[in-house]
């Protein structure tokens, strides 16, 4: 018998079983392209831990080649009901899109021959759930709302989300896993992307967006007031 939560969605155990299914991947194969353990797959599928990380839900959406709603429908998966979240403020939600985006991998440097291109785009996949789900918590109201120290949160969220995400996603996102797709058995999924024909191309088209991000984070700085911001080191 199929088992929903209280809200009517689907465990994030089940909704994972079935896009694995559809994909026609083995669990073995999904934890190998997500970079996760068997066991932690064979966990989040049993509904061991309902409610993984968010970096986790973007490495198993990346590995299993998920759209957008499909990202999304996972993430809603692990979310508790709406009635017990906690109204935030337009300095809150800046403050929240700053700390995201000068913590995480996709924003820093990656030096040639360094670090995985998938592990940039992932990371990038997930700033764009995240900054969604901010602007939908603070609403059309108070996102719009002008700021005294200049562009309002929506502006400035709708700049990451439109014009420097979504194209940059959507072309280099597909290019990526087609080339994930063909990975010879036996050769690691580093080695095989250092291999890939267009990865320096991929790595020069990341600069653009960075500077894009980083100018979209001293924005966020100026609404959550914060002083003296400084880009802590990256993380995923």
């Amino acid at each position: 018998m199929e088992r929903r939560s209280v809200d009517g969605r689907k465990p994030f155990g089940e909704l994972l079983r079935d896009h694995r299914a559809a994909a026609g991947l083995t669990q073995e194969y999904l934890a190998d392209r997500a970079g996760l353990s068997l066991d932690a797959v064979s966990a989040l599928e049993r509904g061991v831990h309902p409610n993984p990380r968010r970096r986790t839900i973007v490495l198993l959406a990346a590995a299993l080649g998920l759209d957008e709603a499909q990202r999304e429908e996972l993430v809603a998966a692990t979310r508790r009901p709406a009635a017990t979240a906690t109204p935030i403020d337009q300095r809150s939600a800046a403050w929240q899109l700053y700390v995201e985006l000068t913590t995480r991998i996709s924003v820093a440097e990656l030096p040639a021959g360094e670090g995985l291109l998938r592990e940039s785009l992932s990371s990038l996949y997930g700033l764009f759930g995240t900054t969604r789900a901010v602007l939908k918590e603070l609403g059309p109201e108070l996102a719009s709302r002008p700021s005294p120290a200049g562009p309002s949160l929506r502006s400035i969220a709708m700049r990451m989300l439109d014009g420097v995400l979504r194209p940059f996603l959507s072309k280099w996102h597909a290019l990526l896993l087609d080339h994930e797709n063909g990975r010879p058995p036996g050769t690691s999924p580093a080695e095989h992307e250092r291999a890939w024909a267009r990865n320096e191309e991929l790595r020069a088209a990341l600069v653009p967006v960075r500077q894009a991000l980083r100018e979209c984070a001293a924005s966020l700085a100026a609404i959550a007031e914060v002083t003296g911001a400084e880009h802590p080191p990256a993380s995923p």
